[in-house]
């Protein structure tokens, strides 16, 4: 070979042993040993450390300090240290007959004080009435209170009285989130009350005395879709509330969003109406965290009482507690309202038909439910009576307007004018009438000297032989049982009839028709009724058992509500089946596709036994 140096044979593997050491080698290079791990962990620290300022709401801005909002209105020092914030309205205090403090909404603050907006100033002024409202701990210019509790909030209303000199004893309003603050007043200050009134107030969807059914129903199909999640991290994992509502991935809460969506027809139509709140900016100014997040985390978090275990706090009737709903509120399910109603029968409660959340703003409204707090009786010879369930007439006559309470054989008296029944016959969607009037060709009402007038006759008369010109009758008793059963029979038989759908409303879906009733000790016209009956079954003459029910041609029986198979209606005996059902105001025969419906589904009578035709 040509050339001076050796050479040397290297063989093919070694070549490539050699290749892969020295890639390796190269590798080693630009990723060092460990480095991998290293870079995880300190991604690990970042996402944590993202997390931690994501979920961390900013400090508020302090009304007066030196980058806070300005202070405008007057407030008292309480006392933590803490400012509130507060404004007045009406005749001077001093001179006032009736006291009371208005407990605003969410995302409001003390500038939306309902009977500011829309309290008859001529009434106000006759009823001698002063009114305060005050921002709620972090709204508006009222100090934050990083330690509020449903307790400290009642305190803080009391306090507030203290010092304004409202005297030992005073009135609470409060609407929406408002009145869902006003229960702990009954809780912790009900010796400093003389009125309370709550109005379509929030409930929180996880108070223990709720059954579990009725919850769920009104969680999930009468709460709005977004909000559901919403209160779902306020109420389980609260220290997620302001990174929830403040994220962009997600649909956060619609009424932190003023979304109109929510509202119901009626609403809208009040809101057209309204010329809405000059001060928008106003209850956020100091941030929403101490504002509209810790109303999220306290109104629906783990309250300390169950409201539904509360004692009437009048129990000599010095005083009253009412709540107000309207059947179409989006924001509140009327139902959980109807079952606390139901749960505290010294509650006067108070339902409108074709009603939404806005109703109080109602042209009118205010004044009712100011009249009605303050037990406002007008004497007269003509009167109104506005009845609070499935009204189809206003019937009233000129100056007083009696208002029946649901669940109770009372009614609170209000003066009232013509033009004023127009327009609240106007907001319930119903018609007006006076007395007297015909019914069934008869009158009622009475009348004046120049009218028919209804004629009396004597019970003797009646009760005497059809020879000496009596009915016939014989036993008056007897008479009086068989027409107060007559009512029952027909509860039974007619279940979509307005006056049978009311009963349910008030006495539950089978009427107090049970023999462990609490309503058969009732004062009411239908708990007489219950009684009757319940004392004759004592006697050992059992009137229900000669009653079957007749099933019909299914269309007069409702599929869900109705007690047509077993001892309860399907909605109890399948509550599951029940929720999954997007039309639940049906009938059987909606349901049900049977041919011959008497020999099927008809339960066969006794010899005895008298059906009620279906």
């Amino acid at each position: 070979m040509a050339g001076g140096g050796a050479s040397r044979k290297i063989s093919a593997a070694s070549a490539r042993s050699h290749t892969r050491n020295s890639k390796s080698k190269s590798k080693s290079s630009l990723f060092p040993k460990g480095i991998l791990k290293k870079c995880l962990i300190v991604f690990f620290m970042g996402f944590l450390a993202w997390a931690y300022q994501a979920t961390r709401p900013p400090p508020p801005k302090i009304c007066g300090s030196p980058n806070g909002p300005p202070v405008t209105s007057p407030r008292i020092k309480l006392r933590d240290g803490r400012h509130l914030s507060y404004l007045e309205y009406g005749v001077p205090k001093e001179t006032a007959k009736y006291k009371i403090i208005y407990v605003h909404g969410f995302d409001n603050c003390k500038h939306h004080n309902l009977f500011a907006f829309a309290a008859s100033p001529a009434l106000v002024e006759e009823l001698s009435v002063y009114t305060v409202s005050f921002d709620r701990p972090g709204y508006g210019e009222s100090d934050p209170d990083p330690n509020r509790t449903l307790k400290s909030l009642a305190l803080d209303i009391e306090e507030l009285a203290d010092q304004l000199g409202l005297g030992s004893r005073f009135y609470v309003v409060g609407m929406s989130m408002g009145g869902n603050f006003v229960w702990p007043c009954l809780k912790y200050i009900p010796h400093r009350l003389a009125g309370v009134t709550l109005i379509a107030p929030v409930t929180n969807y996880w108070w223990p005395s709720f059954p579990a059914n009725l919850s769920n129903e009104a969680y999930y199909y009468k709460q709005f879709k977004p909000d559901q999640w919403s209160l779902r991290v306020a109420h389980h994992i609260p220290w997620l509330t302001y990174w929830w509502n403040t994220q962009k991935w997600f649909p956060s809460s619609s009424v932190a969003s003023q979304s109109l969506d929510m509202f119901s027809p009626p609403d809208m139509e009040v809101l057209s109406k309204f010329p809405g709140p000059t001060e928008a900016q106003k209850p956020r100014q100091q941030g929403e965290y101490e504002s509209l997040h810790r109303d999220l985390m306290i109104g629906f978090g783990k309250w300390e009482f169950d409201p539904m275990k509360l004692e009437n706090p009048f129990p000599n009737n010095e005083g009253s507690v009412h709540l107000w709903m309207g059947d179409d509120d989006r924001f509140v399910p009327v139902t959980l309202q109807r079952y606390i109603a139901q749960q505290l029968p010294w509650i006067n409660y108070h339902e409108l038909t074709r009603a939404g959340h806005m109703f109080a703003f109602a042209e009118g409204m205010t004044d009712a439910i100011l009249k009605t707090l303050l037990n406002v009786r007008v004497a007269s010879h003509r009167w109104l009576s506005l009845y609070s369930s499935c009204p189809t007439s206003l019937f009233y006559l000129s100056k007083t307007m009696f208002i029946g309470e649901k669940g109770s054989n009372r009614s609170e008296g209000v003066g009232v004018s013509d033009e004023e029944v127009s327009n609240m016959a106007k907001v319930i969607g119903c018609g007006a009438a006076k007395f007297p009037l015909k019914y069934l060709g008869v009158p009622v009402g009475g009348g004046d000297m120049e009218e028919k007038k209804m004629t009396w006759v004597r019970w003797k008369k009646c009760l005497a032989n059809k020879k000496l010109g009596g009915l016939g009758i014989g036993s008056i008793y007897g008479l009086n049982i068989g027409l107060l059963f007559k009512w029952i029979w027909r509860f039974l038989c007619s279940s979509f009839d307005l006056w049978v759908r009311v009963i349910k409303n008030i006495y539950g879906v089978r009427g107090g028709i049970m023999e462990d009733s609490p309503y058969s000790s009732s004062q009411s016209t239908w708990g007489v009724i219950l009684s009757s009956v319940k004392r004759l079954k004592m006697k050992g003459i059992d009137l229900l058992s000669l009653c079957t029910r007749k099933i019909g041609n299914g269309v007069s029986c409702r599929f869900w509500e109705d007690i047509w198979c077993g001892n309860q209606p399907l909605k109890l005996q399948f509550p599951h089946i029940y929720l999954l059902d997007n039309v639940r105001d049906c009938s059987i025969a909606d349901r049900l596709s049977i041919q011959d419906w008497d020999s099927v589904l008809r339960p066969q009578p006794r010899a005895e036994a008298d059906p009620c035709s279906g």
